[in-house]
């Protein structure tokens, strides 16, 4: 199912985006959750909490004179796999726009005509991301490795811990790695593999997840994530 969130402050638009949404998708055959909301700090609340769920946000930029810019870029840091696509009844942001990561900038009164195509463009996005495939008691699930946060060991088993859920199975961490994207995780710890988009803090030995968990750093992997940190632009 496709999250979407609306963040629109005028009534009568958040109505008419909704509407187009639902045809497009529903032409496509997409499943989709739509959230609305009408003030921007209800929705840097939710990112506060950590409560902020959601695939794609529908962004007005105009918030009574306010920006919505600040939110996108911590909607970018927190949330990296968030796809963001800009509605205005303006230009003059156009330039401010280029300071985040977006999908698609689109005038309103260009809504219908401009809509379809960054919803195809969105959806393309979402479905080239790499997946996971776990097997579990003769089930086979298919993760978005950028939903997942980190893997932790647990004498038997493996903890696969995701945005908004856990699944737990048998599979080691030397075969899952494998079939990781290396450019997003790394080992850090025996126990331990790590989504490096969801890095809060790091020192030299632990690791704070977005989520708040700590993770430790072992020896032998510490030089290893000390230089994938300091290539990457986490």
């Amino acid at each position: 199912m496709l999250r979407v969130c609306l963040c629109e402050d005028n009534i009568a638009h958040s109505q008419m985006i909704a509407s187009i949404l639902f045809q497009e998708l529903d032409k496509r055959n997409v499943s989709y959750s739509l959230h609305e909301y009408h003030k921007l700090n209800k929705l840097d609340k939710l990112l506060d909490r950590d409560k902020f769920r959601f695939d794609l946000i529908l962004m007005d930029i105009d918030f009574d004179g306010k920006t919505s810019i600040p939110l996108a870029k911590k909607i970018n840091k927190l949330y990296p796999q968030c796809y963001i696509i800009y509605i205005s009844n303006y230009l003059d942001y156009v330039k401010d726009i280029f300071d985040t990561s977006f999908v698609y900038y689109i005038l309103k009164d260009e809504l219908e005509e401009r809509f379809p195509h960054a919803i195809e463009k969105t959806i393309h996005q979402l479905q080239i991301q790499p997946k996971l495939k776990i097997q579990k008691k003769g089930k086979i699930f298919l993760l978005n490795q950028g939903d997942i946060l980190y893997f932790e060991r647990d004498i038997r088993v493996t903890h696969i811990i995701l945005k908004d859920d856990t699944l737990t199975v048998t599979e080691k961490l030397e075969s899952i790695i494998n079939r990781l994207n290396l450019d997003h995780f790394i080992r850090c710890h025996r126990s331990y593999i790590v989504n490096t988009s969801y890095i809060q803090e790091y020192s030299p030995d632990s690791i704070t997840m977005k989520n708040g968990y700590s993770i430790p750093v072992s020896r032998r992997y510490r030089n290893d994530l000390k230089d994938f940190i300091l290539n990457d632009d986490l």
